[in-house]
């Protein structure tokens, strides 16, 4: 009773805080696929921990041919257990990379289109890949169409 229910599409995804009730339900007769992550940590003291919300990725207009790679960012909040939760999407156009960087924060990226390579593999639309805090890694699109890519950022004390 009062629950909240959301419909989401390809494309969509739902942040909830931690000890929040919720379900998925398949509303259709095809098999849905979809990734939870879910990770712990001590508590952080925030005052207004980042709450439910929904976020569409196809709301975000794909960069420009002339810019090899675009970045915009959808959020980026304190939860209750990281001091930031970050998350954006990257348009890596065709032939385009970045030099390999060290993030002092665990990076987990799900792939929409195109195909990438990182860490001597190919990373492949539907696929996810996950860089832990300290780990070099660059990317570069070796495919023959714009990569499209969700990336989150956990950071932590």
């Amino acid at each position: 009773e009062g629950a909240r229910v959301e419909r989401l599409r390809p494309g969509s995804f739902v942040y909830y805080p931690a000890y929040q009730y919720h379900t998925i339900r398949n509303t259709s007769d095809a098999p849905v696929a979809y990734l939870m992550y879910k990770w712990q940590a001590g508590p952080a003291h925030v005052d207004r921990p980042m709450s439910t919300k929904v976020f569409d990725i196809g709301g975000v207009s794909p960069a420009a041919a002339s810019q090899p790679i675009s970045m915009p960012v959808l959020f980026e909040a304190a939860t209750a257990y990281l001091d930031k939760l970050h998350a954006h999407v990257t348009d890596l156009q065709i032939g385009a990379s970045y030099p390999a960087l060290i993030d002092e924060y665990d990076v987990a990226i799900v792939i929409f289109s195109g195909n990438v390579e990182t860490l001597g593999k190919e990373g492949r639309p539907g696929g996810t890949i996950f860089y832990a805090s300290g780990e070099p890694h660059g990317m570069r699109n070796v495919g023959n169409e714009p990569a499209r890519y969700l990336v989150f950022e956990f950071h932590r004390r």
